[in-house]
């Protein structure tokens, strides 16, 4: 469609932009926080969900300049940390049920390429995770950082829940808040 003027707002605060989307200072605002949707819903507000995987802007702390000294660079690491997650319990729960376990950071089912036999997403196998990081030579975890560019969203809740379900399989997950772009991890 065709506009004459557009605005664009930065407004960060959840309860102000779910107040002027009321009043209609905004005509629209993305994202909004799955608790805001009900309301919204009951005021006449359409609610769109994003069809595609979404990327969780967590990014593991490591050295890149040495990082096969480092955890991440083992596989079966990799593979624990994303068998810890439970990702049908955060999409539930945190994204009020307008999210889907992914597979992959991205990915929408809607795209070319994607197989559903392929591109599923691991199972929550706490067990198997704890295995795997001891055949790793990590049988009592290890420590790193979560650095959580969120903002205070959604999003800033499902990356706690993250540093907790890594906690559970052993990993002293530290989340660090902060502002910027890092390099993402697909969870």
């Amino acid at each position: 469609p065709k506009f004459k003027n557009i605005t664009l707002l930065n407004v960060r605060e959840e309860a102000t932009k779910v107040a002027m989307l009321k009043t209609g200072e905004l005509d629209m605002a993305g994202p909004v926080s799955p608790d805001s949707a009900p309301g919204l819903k009951a005021a006449g507000m359409r609610i769109y969900a994003h069809d595609g995987g979404s990327q969780w802007r967590a990014a593991p702390f490591y050295d890149m300049d040495n990082p096969e000294k480092y955890a991440f660079s083992d596989v079966r690491v990799r593979k624990a940390l994303s068998l810890a997650i439970d990702r049908k319990e955060v999409a539930d729960k945190i994204y009020g049920g307008y999210a889907q376990p992914s597979a992959l950071y991205y990915v929408r089912k809607t795209a070319y390429f994607f197989d559903p036999n392929v591109l599923k997403p691991d199972p929550y196998d706490l067990e198997q995770a704890k295995k795997l990081l001891a055949e790793a030579g990590y049988p009592n975890g290890f420590a790193t950082k979560i650095w959580d560019v969120g903002g205070g969203s959604a999003l800033s809740t499902a990356i706690l829940a993250l540093a907790g379900y890594w906690r559970r399989a052993g990993i002293a997950a530290e989340v660090s808040q902060t502002a910027g772009t890092f390099v993402c991890n697909h969870v």
